[in-house]
């Protein structure tokens, strides 16, 4: 049976679009994102998705490469929701990490085109930008699966130790100003995301020292799960033993038109896709530039192919409503809907004509004009989403993709007073109230052991926000450092540390 056109959904007018600085009608265009660190779900290819043969076929290939390695198979991690947290992967087998979301990557890109689904260019987030050369044919899922492992082995020697990342809600020209208050200029700017976030990375001492000065500036700051600087010349010494340990990989020119948001430019050659593996440790990825030139291109739909939907709010936060913005695996169980979500006209019947996904070019041609960046778009504050890594900010309630729920705006509500952290389960029961309201959810969905991000899609700086809601509802004071709330991810969880804190308090009283 032949896929359907895939089509979304919108109510804007197709005849009046905006039109380029010469005033020729842009022809919409799809884009596929591939997230990058931190787009890890424990068993989020669930039975449906190992039902693609090609899936399959890919998952096969990197448990081959991986063993060859040493490494135990990649594939369980993504089909048993049992298997380790992304906390817990990251700390204690980091290298897994890497490879079950390169295996998250490109499984999901065979998802979407065994149902038809083919994206005009394709584009990568930091280390996402390896899946995005891969499906462009750049390189075989064997040789980059190879890569991956060579860039593991790279900073088990070399890598730097005490460093890493975080997460700033904030643009970067501010972040820019922050950075300059830190003594310390090994602490750089790794990621741009857009007006509502920006990703630092440097010394573990030195991130504290300028989340410190970003808390009392308003700004949220949440530490990403990796154990290096990326994006920062610190990490010169991996980058070069990296390069010469992969350069006999075959590397060839992209099949399929990719935009890098490291070199940002599309890449067109053999020698582009080279610069961009042995450059991207220490290079920044300025992505809300490649959203913006990507929009002025005529991508109006963006199709996050990875694990969760850290992309998916940055695109909505960046670029203006009319944009499509669809994560394909925001959390486990999401192909039950997937067509719903991707061909939502075929499911109502009815909507007016909507912009449709085209196959991709058969070169790798690029638009010659490159106009310069504007101002950021004016945008609400954002509330980033972890990465992976990269967080993602919180989804504008107007802009929802179709068929997926986006929780009421600003829903804290909070009393004038604090009430004392009552016991057990009162404690348990007055946390749930608080974090159904904050989510958009019943009271009844929120169970003690569901897991608010793999089982609800909620990114880790939501649930760090709304932690603070219910810190404050009880009048507790605030995790000691080291200690983060993103760390706990059901509502047991959540309530034994609010626990902890009310004790903590008393004993200090």
């Amino acid at each position: 049976m032949s896929a359907p056109s895939c089509r979304f959904h919108r109510n804007f007018d197709t005849e009046n679009r905006e039109r380029n600085r010469r005033g020729v009608k842009l022809q919409e265009r799809t884009a596929f994102l591939f997230p990058g660190q931190g787009a890890y779900v424990p068993g989020i290819l669930d039975e449906r998705a190992n039902g693609f043969p090609r899936v399959r076929h890919v998952l096969a290939e990197v448990d081959q490469v991986a063993g060859e390695y040493g490494y135990g198979p990649v594939s369980p991690l993504l089909s048993d929701p049992s298997s380790p947290t992304t906390k817990s992967l990251a700390s204690e087998q980091p290298d897994l990490t890497d490879l079950a979301i390169f295996a998250t990557n490109a499984a999901t890109n065979e998802i979407l085109l065994g149902l038809g689904v083919k994206a005009d260019v394709l584009a990568g987030h930091s280390f996402g930008e390896l899946a995005a050369l891969t499906s462009a044919g750049a390189m075989d899922v064997d040789s980059a699966t190879r890569l991956v492992c060579e860039r593991a082995a790279t900073l088990r020697r070399t890598g730097p130790t005490e460093t890493g990342m975080a997460a700033v809600s904030a643009d970067a020209r501010r972040v820019e100003h922050l950075v300059g208050f830190v003594d310390d200029p090994s602490i750089k700017v790794a990621v741009d995301n857009g007006p509502g976030q920006t990703v630092i990375s440097g010394p573990r001492s030195a991130l504290e020292s300028l989340g410190e000065v970003a808390r009392a500036a308003g700004a949220v700051v949440t530490p990403l799960h990796t154990a290096y600087a990326f994006h920062n010349p610190i990490m010169r010494n991996s980058s070069e033993e990296f390069t010469a340990a992969t350069a006999s990989l075959p590397i060839s020119a992209p099949r399929q038109a990719v935009f890098s948001a490291t070199l940002g430019r599309y890449l067109v050659s053999a020698d582009d896709v080279r610069m961009l593996v042995d450059n991207h440790m220490v290079t920044p990825v300025r992505f809300y530039d490649g959203l913006l030139r990507l929009f002025r291109d005529g991508v109006r739909t963006f199709v996050e192919a990875g694990a969760r939907k850290a992309l998916t709010g940055i695109v909505r936060n960046s670029l203006p409503p009319l944009v499509t913005a669809v994560p394909v695996l925001p959390k486990r169980g999401a192909t039950n809907d997937l067509e719903r979500r991707l061909f939502p006209d075929e499911a109502d019947g009815e909507g007016p004509e909507a912009p449709t996904f085209h196959n991709p070019p058969e070169s790798t041609s690029v638009p010659a004009e490159t106009p310069t960046r504007p101002e950021p778009l004016k945008a609400e504050r954002a509330q980033p989403d972890t990465a992976a890594s990269t967080p993602e900010p919180t989804p504008r309630a107007d802009d929802a993709a179709p068929g997926v729920r986006t929780p009421p705006p600003e829903s804290r509500e909070t009393p004038d007073e604090s009430e004392p952290a009552p016991e057990s389960d009162s404690l348990l029961s007055r946390t749930r109230k608080i974090y159904a309201e904050n989510l958009g959810f019943p009271e009844e969905m929120l169970t003690e052991d569901i897991d608010l991000e793999a089982d609800l899609g909620t990114d880790s700086i939501k649930q760090v926000e709304i932690f603070g809601i219910a810190r404050e509802h009880f009048g507790l004071p605030e995790p000691s450092t080291g200690l983060s709330p993103a760390d706990a991810s059901t509502l047991g969880e959540i309530t034994s540390l609010l626990k902890s804190l009310g004790s903590r308090d008393t004993n200090e009283g």
